[in-house]
């Protein structure tokens, strides 16, 4: 058997196509050291521009925290000398104890069998 006969492919894409194919120009020439320079200035420009407006946005946010993280700090410093949380730990034990007290007499009180209502009602 032989090998089927090599037919050139349609619309032109028998061959790898070049390294400027479909641009339609020419390879760009090398940009110069200026013109680098100058987009590098461009770029950085952009950048200052974005980072100052940035700054105008976030700086009421950032007053915000920073006032709230003073009222946090004093906070804790007036948690750490002053509070005591000694009152509500009696309060809730002598609650604890009361409910006890309360469960336990309803456990110990002894039924009364009067006979209901059938009883009273025989007579």
């Amino acid at each position: 058997m032989q090998p089927p006969p090599q037919q050139p492919q349609q619309n032109g894409f028998a061959e790898q196509p070049g390294s400027n194919y479909g641009s339609g120009q020419a390879p760009l020439p090398a940009p110069t050291i200026q013109a680098l320079f100058e987009s590098i200035q461009t770029l950085s420009n952009r950048v200052e521009e974005a980072e100052r407006k940035t700054t105008a946005a976030v700086a009421p946010l950032a007053d915000q925290v920073t006032q709230l993280s003073a009222q946090v700090e004093e906070v804790q410093s007036q948690s750490q000398s002053s509070v005591s949380t000694a009152p509500v730990e009696r309060a809730v034990m002598r609650i604890t104890e009361r409910l006890d007290k309360m469960e336990d007499s309803t456990h110990r009180r002894p039924k009364k069998s009067g006979g209901g209502w059938w009883r009273k009602n025989q007579d």
